[in-house]
Formats: structure tokens, C-alpha cells, sequence
């Protein structure tokens, strides 16, 4: 019984990091981004 409420809760967990992902994707672009961008700069330099 307790083996099931945390298999539900890591379920629960990955369901809502799965939300915030959605939502914030384009943030998380935007620093993949500024990543690459800063790589390739240095790369030059």
C-alpha cells in the first residue's frame, strides 16, 4: 500500500515537472540559446 502512494506521487511529480516544462519551454529555449550564443563566442575569441 505505501509502495503504491509513492509510485503515485513520483507519477504526480513527473506530471507537474512535465507542466512547468510546457509552460516555460520557450524560457528554457531562450537560455539554450544564450548558451550556444556565448559558446560560439568564445569559440571566436
Amino acid at each position: 500500500m505505501k509502495i503504491m502512494k509513492i509510485m503515485t506521487m513520483i507519477v504526480a511529480a513527473e506530471l507537474y515537472g512535465y507542466f512547468i516544462f510546457i509552460t516555460k519551454q520557450s524560457f528554457v529555449i531562450k537560455i539554450i540559446e544564450r548558451d550556444v550564443y556565448l559558446k560560439v563566442l568564445f569559440e571566436i575569441i
